[in-house]
């Protein structure tokens, strides 16, 4: 009979969850060979992750896939696409067709586990079929769930906490523990931020379990220790140390946090739009990036929370944990989550300065709103469970049921937005159009960025274009983390080469960029060698001639050089996006509206009006150094043309004079490269994380 009944529970749910399946994804966007849902925001980043990890040979470690983002230290860990699937489906490699995606199913086994956790849990407590499948749609429907199946699916594994707080109130305490530690080391392989929420519970549990006594204390930290070295050696053989430790770390801890009215701000978003989840209450504008902390609890849930606290302060039950360890996961993770910057709506109330060694630690949690999470659900197994301890078993299911029709009520406006994959529907005003694009592929096995960085602004324009080509290599892509210092290496020896007039690394390769200014130094050097095309805005460029590009082909027209003429004595006040004479080496302030050297040399190209050709002028620049109090940068070889070399010596001034060639000859296109002789940044300074080498900040260049 327990089988028999066992059977029409997991029917009943698997039915459910089917149904609200298509509900979520809508029928195409089930279907595992269909992804064009995954098309924008950062859900083409898990699919594009996964293509270039399915098409390569296995590595070691496991999941290192260096060809998508090629020299940022890439694994299917830092694209979140769900290692584990990741693992299990690359071995049908051979089998699976090209446009083979797994989300789908993931959000399936996600929705299924969320409803029939939570039911088990509440049975646990209850032994009353009606109230927990009841309760158990608090839990389907809540909102940080069905938040990131609009944004992240891999963090939609909430399931792993619940979980985590099933295998707690288990009345069988055989390998309780080990269970425990088994679950944490495994959402490692789903999300990283799983790992951390769990362990941080863990922890806090076995801390509150520890008694005075020599022995247990050892035994305490032997087998601990035991375990983190075992979950830091999985984590090595799935491949997050790809890229070194401190890369791991990230800015944005005290942005991306918890905001104190979230749990009753209804105000939600996704990839396509923002609106409210509430049909009752009105959206509450927030500051920072309060979407990571978002947490609405409906208007049931915020009953349930006056339940839960009023559960702290009567201490009258225990639910999932004992008070202590209850009210200590609540205060602790709520802390982290709203993080060193305090928000009340628009409002900072407190901004506590950090050790910059402290500020590290938690940079490994930069998202941390995210933490919030295991405090809502128990704020939801409270007040559900609240309610039927101190009620009859009709009265408790009566108020049950009519709570949940409020929730879903008051939640309404939100659900509409996941409606049938609404949630998915595709932003083509960001992808590329041209006809061009297709079949480039064929043509070369990589693509590549210009100007080498994560996350550029070619990416969101490309991604469609990558998923439904199959280049064997990009680096055009979005990864969680990547290797800083390869990253400015690899910018550095790029730069180098062109200057070089290297043609080798064309090869089979297309190189893509939105900077014009960056063609131009291309154009320069390389000449009549290289084929340059322009589509969508973008720039393409190779040293093959390709007949489908030719429409797109590069014309004289279409770039125009920097003036300097006798008109206009000084020029500041750049624009990145319109015609400048920065080229390769510098980056755009865009508060200050200046320009920034990267690396150890970067160029200028600009054309002489023929007037000024004819005189002896010189060109003074007002510049900074990028680091106002480090006396780091004593001289900047100066090479006009890439023939007359000169060393300008700094001291402490703020300017320094170029002088230029006398009559053009009928060339006068300009060409200055700036060798600095001791850039640096900031992770030299140790001051910050960030790798770039800096020199100098160009105020204006004067005419002289």
């Amino acid at each position: 009979m327990k089988k028999i009944h066992n059977l029409i529970i997991h029917t009943s749910f698997i039915s459910i969850s089917f149904i609200f399946w298509l509900f979520l994804l809508g029928p195409e966007y089930i279907s595992p060979l269909n992804q064009d849902w995954l098309y924008n925001g950062d859900l083409s980043i898990y699919q594009i992750g996964w293509k270039f990890f399915r098409d390569d040979i296995w590595r070691f470690p496991i999941g290192f896939n260096p060809n998508y983002g090629i020299y940022n230290g890439g694994s299917v860990v830092f694209s979140d696409s769900i290692p584990f699937f990741a693992f299990i489906f690359k071995l049908f490699e051979s089998f699976i067709p090209d446009t083979f995606q797994y989300f789908s199913f993931w959000i399936f086994l996600c929705i299924y586990l969320q409803i029939f956790l939570s039911y088990k849990i509440i049975f646990c407590y209850t032994e009353n079929f009606y109230y927990s499948l009841v309760s158990s749609f608090f839990f389907l429907t809540s909102t940080i769930f069905l938040h990131r199946s609009g944004i992240h699916l891999s963090l939609m594994g909430h399931w792993l906490i619940l979980l985590y707080f099933l295998i707690n109130i288990s009345k069988t305490t055989n390998f309780k523990d080990n269970k425990k530690k088994l679950l944490i080391l495994f959402s490692s392989l789903i999300h990283f931020y799983f790992t951390i929420i769990l362990i941080i519970i863990y922890f806090l549990e076995t801390i509150f379990d520890l008694r005075p006594n020599i022995k247990i204390v050892v035994k305490f930290f032997v087998q601990n220790l035991a375990f983190l070295i075992t979950l830091f050696l999985l984590m090595y053989i799935v491949g997050y140390f790809s890229i070194r430790i401190d890369d791991g770390f990230g800015g944005g801890y005290g942005f991306y946090n918890f905001n104190l009215n979230s749990f009753f701000n209804p105000l939600g978003l996704n990839n396509i739009q923002g609106f409210s989840w509430s049909f009752f209450l009105k959206n509450i504008e927030f500051t920072n990036n309060n979407g990571e902390g978002f947490s609405y609890l409906g208007i049931s849930g915020l009953l349930f929370l006056g339940l839960c606290l009023n559960n702290y302060r009567t201490g009258k039950f225990e639910i999932i944990f004992s008070r202590k360890v209850s009210i200590s996961i609540f205060l602790l993770l709520t802390l982290l989550a709203a993080s060193n910057n305090i928000n009340f709506g628009e409002h900072n109330l407190l901004n506590v300065d950090l050790n910059k060694y402290i500020y590290l630690f938690l940079s490994s949690v930069r998202a941390s709103g995210r933490l919030i999470w295991p405090v809502f659900y128990i704020i939801l197994f409270s007040g559900i469970l609240y309610i039927y301890f101190t009620q009859s078993k009709k009265k408790a299911s009566v108020i049950i049921s009519i709570l949940l029709i409020v929730q879903i009520i008051d939640l309404m406006p939100g659900l509409t937005n996941y409606k049938f994959g609404k949630q998915y529907t595709e932003n083509s005003k960001q992808f590329v159009e041209n006809e061009s694009w297709a079949g480039l592929s064929d043509n070369f096995n990589t693509l590549r960025n210009l100007n080498p960085e994560n996350q550029s602004e070619l990416y969101y324009n490309l991604a469609k274009h990558i998923m439904s080509e199959n280049y064997h290599q990009t680096d055009i892509s979005y990864l969680a983390r990547v290797n800083r210092q390869t990253l400015e290496t690899v910018r550095e020896n790029l730069i180098k080469k062109f200057n070089s007039n290297d043609l080798e690394i064309f090869n089979k390769t297309a190189y893509v960029t939105k900077n014009v200014s960056l063609v131009k130094n291309l154009k320069i050097i390389y000449k009549d060698k290289l084929n340059i095309y322009f589509m969508d805005n973008i720039w393409l460029i190779s040293t093959s001639n390709h007949e489908a590009l030719s429409k797109n082909i590069y014309t004289d027209g279409l770039i125009d050089y920097f003036k300097i003429d006798q008109s206009k004595k000084v020029y500041k006040n750049f624009d990145n996006n319109k015609n400048n004479p920065f080229g390769f080496g510098w980056e755009f302030d865009k508060k200050n509206k200046r320009f920034v050297s990267i690396g150890p040399t970067s160029t200028l190209i600009f054309q002489l009006d023929n007037n000024l050709c004819k005189k002896k002028i010189s060109l003074l620049f007002n510049f900074d150094r990028y680091f106002q109090n480090q006396n780091y940068l004593k001289k900047i070889k100066v090479i006009l043309n890439n023939d007359i070399e000169k060393d300008i010596f700094l001291d402490n001034k703020e300017y320094f004079n170029v002088k230029l060639l006398e009559n053009c000859s009928g060339n006068n296109t300009v060409k200055l490269d700036f060798y600095y002789d001791n850039p640096i940044s900031k992770f030299e300074l140790r001051s910050g994380l960030n790798r770039k080498k800096r020199a100098i900040i160009v105020n204006s260049i004067q005419v002289n």
